[in-house]
């Protein structure tokens, strides 16, 4: 038998058994999420306002208050100089410092 035509038998059998591996720390019915239609490139942080200790950020052209919900984000806490956004994949921090072009 030709060894090139061996070779192809060969990868046609193998190939498709090695398959995609399961890391063994994992619970076996673990999978790797896909994150949704939203993610934090869907925000927009256009305005931050501070009235009497209410704290308000403007996203998305929405005015919103912590505990407020936005593109599938959680709004928990609002400081003078970040806002944390959390979904089911974690806790995010976004700076309200706009970058500045020269």
């Amino acid at each position: 038998m030709d060894k090139s035509l061996l070779w192809l038998v060969w990868l046609c059998v193998a190939v498709p058994c090695f398959g995609q591996l399961q890391d063994p720390t994992m619970p076996s019915d673990w999978r790797p999420s896909v994150l949704g239609e939203s993610t934090l490139k869907d925000i927009h942080f256009t305005g931050f306002f501070n009235n009497h200790d209410q704290k308000t950020v403007v996203i998305n052209g929405l005015s919103l208050k912590e505990g407020d919900f936005v593109q599938g984000f959680e709004l928990i806490k609002i400081n003078s100089g970040e806002i944390f956004l959390k979904n089911d994949h974690g806790v995010f921090m976004l700076p309200l410092i706009a970058g500045v072009k020269a």
